[in-house]
């Protein structure tokens, strides 16, 4: 590997737990995961490498773990360092990588179901948290309301998400109206096929045993992809043959006969079929709000803990996301409204849409340089927490460059959002790490 002309910036002492399965790691601020990969080349892969040489934490752990086998040295860094999760590159803190396929499965899929639970150290500006106007905009509402109103949120939009991510599958297809007494257009040809053979007559009406046969050995996918030969046995050549192409012909006539079959099925059920009326929709819960006697692990959550709910959408072509002007009652700059809301021209704000995003905050420290938060997110959208307090608060995070309306990180030289602590449940094993707090307000 090319050595870097500086010192790494992880050492030993940023490998928090290490197991032949996994690694948990604290990643520094402002180092990235990896580098895109472009064309195959060095073990089909290459990175493009910027000049002087980045450091990212791949390369790092390159370092730290040398291969120390030649099946190794072969082994392309991806394959030996598998991305659980990703952290934003500018968020430092704990994170999972996985040393073994089977683990990276398993742990990427509790990720997807939500059995991981993660909690950020975050610092926001000097008297920002503070704002009176905040306070008064948390409504408080009870944990049975959460529970059946959030349950709505999610389920409805997992079920919108599913049929969106399948709606291709069945496509043009006929089979999108089955249901009882439903019948395939291949049903009316194998009919057809045991009428045929039962005279033991081509289609013509002459008898012939070699075509029946023929009619035997055809299925209707050979006729779906338009086969109109069939092989000679004896000398292995291909010949055309009638009965074949006479099937051809009548595709359409199974298809139409099908057709006409299932429509009529369907209308003369519709009546008793009718689905139910769809459900009213869920009602809203609002931006801010705190959930009363609420508790987690038997004890009560502290009082200074309060909800952020405002759905986030990705903007095509771009790397920021969006939220809604709505969601933004503390920014009271136009341009502020503007630019958070909206990091792209208005012609693409058709392309929007906005998921369901939740995140629990409690205060933590209120200091002479900042406050400190707790950030807790309940899903997972990119940029979640960074966007989550400009809808709170009305300011970023301290030092978040990509989400400030000057492009600055002020007085501070990084973003001040650290990955504190990770549980995962993979199976009947919880993984449970609980990092350092490298905030001083």
């Amino acid at each position: 590997m090319e050595a870097f002309p500086q010192p790494l910036r992880m050492s030993r002492d940023n490998i928090i737990r290490a197991t032949p399965s996994y690694l948990v790691i604290d990643k520094p601020a402002d180092m990235k995961i990896d580098l895109p990969l472009v064309k195959s080349a060095y073990n089909n892969e290459i990175t493009t490498t910027p000049t002087p040489p980045e450091q990212t934490v791949q390369s790092n752990l390159q370092t730290l773990f040398p291969p120390s086998s030649p099946l190794e040295s072969s082994t392309p860094p991806s394959q030996r360092f598998r991305w659980c999760h990703q952290l934003d590159s500018a968020t430092s803190g704990l994170m999972l990588i996985g040393l073994s396929k089977e683990f990276t499965r398993r742990a990427s899929k509790a990720f997807e179901e939500r059995r991981v639970k993660k909690k950020y150290l975050a610092v926001m500006p000097v008297g920002v948290v503070s704002s009176s106007s905040m306070a008064n905009n948390i409504v408080t509402i009870t944990k049975e309301d959460f529970d059946r109103v959030w349950g709505s949120v999610t389920t409805g939009y997992a079920v919108e998400a599913n049929k969106s991510k399948n709606k291709n599958k069945n496509n043009n297809n006929s089979s999108n109206q089955k249901g009882p007494g439903y019948r395939p257009a291949s049903s009316f040809f194998e009919q057809w096929k045991m009428r045929r053979l039962s005279k033991r007559s081509d289609i013509t009406g002459t008898d012939s045993d070699t075509e029946a046969d023929a009619i035997a050995a055809l299925r209707w996918k050979d006729i779906n992809i338009n086969i109109n030969t069939i092989t000679n046995t004896k000398n292995g050549k291909k010949r055309k043959n009638r009965v074949v192409d006479v099937h051809l012909l009548w595709k359409k006539k199974f298809e139409d006969e099908a057709a006409e079959f299932n429509n009529n099925r369907t209308s003369s059920s519709s009546s008793m079929d009718e689905p139910p009326p769809p459900p009213p929709p869920p009602p809203l819960l609002p931006l801010l709000f705190r959930v009363s006697n609420e508790t987690e692990n038997e004890e009560k959550v502290d009082c200074q803990s309060f909800y952020i709910n405002a759905p986030i959408s990705s903007v095509t072509g771009k790397f920021e996301m969006v939220l809604r002007p709505s969601d933004m009652p503390l920014v009271t700059s136009p341009t502020s409204v503007e630019f958070y809301a909206s990091h792209c021209p208005t012609a693409a704000a058709a392309t929007l849409s906005f998921k369901p995003s939740l995140t629990r905050v409690t205060i933590l420290e209120v200091g002479e340089f900042g406050t400190k938060l707790q950030l807790e997110p309940m899903t997972g959208r990119r940029h979640q927490l960074r966007l989550h307090c400009i809808a709170a608060f009305g300011r970023e995070i301290l030092g978040d460059y990509t989400y400030s309306v000057n492009r600055s990180r002020g007085e501070v030289d990084r973003m001040m959002l650290h990955a504190k602590e990770l549980k995962i449940e993979i199976g009947d094993e919880i993984l449970e790490v609980m990092g350092g707090d490298p905030f001083v307000v």
